[in-house]
C-alpha cells in the first residue's frame, strides 16, 4: 500500500512539473485546437471524478489527479492542460504546500472546489496557519467546500473564513471524531460574514448550527447528521445540536426555500406531557423529509411543519 501511494504521488508530481519533453505531438492531436482539447480534457476529468465519487476519502486523495495522464502524451497536450484553468480548480493538498500553491496559481480566477481532510500532513517547518490563511485569501471564488477530519483543525479553518463567499453553492463539514455525549462542533456565526447568496446545500455531521444563522436563508437542502445512540431516548441536551424544539423550529423557519431536509438522531427531546401547537413552520417547497430519532420527538416535529408536497 505504501508503494502504491508513493507511486501515486510521483505521478501527481510529474503532472504538476513544467514541461521538459521534446517529443513531437501525434499528427491528429497536434491538429486539434487548444480550446477543443481543453474541453475534451475537462470532460475526461469530470468523468473520472464521477466514477471515483463513491470511494473513500483516502482513495479520492490518491486519485485526485488521475485525469493528468493526458499531460504524459506529448508536449502540446501538456501545454494545453497546464493553461486550462478549469482543470486545476480541484485543489490537491496531499502533494504538499508547493503543489497546492501551484494549483491555486494555475486555476487563476476560476471557481474552486475544495475537499480537504484535516489536519494536513505537512512538514514541521510549515506554518500551521498557512491553510486557513490561504483559504481566506480565496474565499470569494470557493464554489464547493468540504472539510473533514479533526474537529479542532476544522474549527481553526472555519474561524478564519470571515469574508463573504459569493460563489459558494455547497458546504459540507464532517468531523470524523465524535464520542456520544460530547458537545458538538459549533459552526461560527461569523462564517463568511453571513453572505453566501448562492449557497443551496449544507451537510453537517456532529455539528451545531448557530441560532438565526444567515447562511440558512436560501438553502434548498439541509442535512444534520449524528450517529444513532444505543438508546433512542439517550440524546441529551449536551449532545443534541439544538437546545430545544423551539430552536430547531426556528432553524427550519429561517430556511423557507427548503426542498430536502434530513435530520438524523439530532432531535431535542420533548417532555411526555408536551403537546405540539398547530403547524407554524411553512415549507411550501419541501418535497422530501427524512427524520431519524425517537418516535415521540419525530411526530412532534412533523406536526409543526406545514408542507403540502412533502413525502417522508
Amino acid at each position: 500500500m505504501h508503494h502504491e501511494h508513493h507511486a501515486s504521488l510521483l505521478i501527481d508530481s510529474f503532472a504538476l512539473q513544467p514541461s521538459t519533453s521534446s517529443r513531437p505531438p501525434p499528427s491528429r492531436a497536434g491538429s486539434l485546437l487548444p480550446e477543443l482539447l481543453s474541453y475534451i480534457f475537462t470532460l475526461y476529468k469530470d468523468d473520472i471524478s464521477t466514477r471515483l465519487s463513491t470511494r473513500r476519502p483516502a482513495c479520492l486523495a490518491e486519485s485526485a489527479l488521475a485525469w493528468a495522464s493526458v499531460t504524459h502524451v506529448c508536449r502540446h497536450w501538456r501545454s494545453v492542460a497546464i493553461d486550462s484553468t478549469c482543470l486545476w480548480t480541484d485543489i490537491v493538498f496531499h502533494c504538499g504546500r508547493a503543489w497546492a500553491e501551484e494549483m491555486f496559481r494555475r486555476s487563476r480566477t476560476t471557481p474552486l472546489t475544495l475537499d480537504i481532510h484535516l489536519p494536513l500532513h505537512t512538514s514541521a517547518k510549515d506554518d500551521p496557519k498557512w491553510l486557513p490563511c490561504r483559504l481566506a485569501a480565496h474565499t470569494r471564488r470557493i464554489q464547493r467546500l468540504a472539510l473533514r477530519g479533526s474537529p479542532v483543525a476544522i474549527h481553526a479553518v472555519l474561524e478564519h473564513l470571515t469574508a463573504p463567499a459569493p460563489l459558494l453553492e455547497d458546504l459540507r463539514v464532517k468531523p470524523t471524531h465524535y464520542i456520544f455525549g460530547e458537545v458538538p462542533l459549533k459552526l461560527p456565526l461569523t462564517l463568511f460574514s453571513g453572505s453566501t447568496p448562492r449557497l443551496r446545500s449544507v451537510f453537517v455531521r456532529y455539528c451545531a448550527l448557530p441560532p438565526n444563522w444567515p447562511l440558512l436563508r436560501d438553502l434548498t437542502a439541509l442535512s444534520v447528521w449524528f450517529p444513532k445512540p444505543f438508546d433512542s431516548r439517550a440524546v441529551t441536551r449536551c449532545s443534541s445540536p439544538f437546545q430545544n424544539m423551539e430552536e430547531l423550529l426556528g432553524t427550519l423557519d429561517a430556511s423557507p426555500e427548503l426542498e430536502t431536509l434530513i435530520l438524523a438522531h439530532c432531535l431535542p427531546h420533548i417532555s411526555d406531557d408536551e403537546r405540539p401547537c398547530s403547524p407554524h413552520v411553512a415549507h411550501p417547497r419541501l418535497t422530501s423529509i427524512n427524520i431519524q430519532g425517537a418516535e415521540q420527538d419525530s411526530q412532534y416535529l412533523l406536526s409543526c411543519i406545514a408542507a403540502s408536497q412533502c413525502t417522508c
